[in-house]
């Protein structure tokens, strides 16, 4: 997930240097303006569908932890249930003689 994020910022970071370059080539005002509303655009397309992928990355993961902490439980059930106490005591504790 980490690497997926840097890509993110890498490109986000390209794109910008790219849209400066532009800016400083543009010759009017409506140049600038309409050049300015297509990389915002651009970004905010760009950040909906980054922001589709890293859900469904956290999705994957919280399922896939779900099912491990699942598998884990039931091995832990499993165990405890072959090392029942024998009938009479009780744990961790002495009795008082009457």
């Amino acid at each position: 997930m980490n690497r997926q994020a840097l890509a993110y910022i890498e490109n986000s970071v390209t794109a910008s240097f790219d849209f400066a370059q532009r800016l400083v080539q543009a010759r009017t005002m409506q140049e600038m303006a309409a050049l300015q509303q297509e990389f915002m655009k651009r970004q905010m397309s760009v950040a909906t569908e980054q922001g589709q992928q890293l859900g469904q990355m956290m999705s994957r993961a919280a399922t896939s932890a779900t099912k491990a902490a699942g598998q884990g439980q039931a091995q832990g059930q499993g165990q405890a249930q072959g090392r029942g106490q024998p009938q009479g005591h009780s744990q961790g504790g002495s009795r008082k003689q009457p």
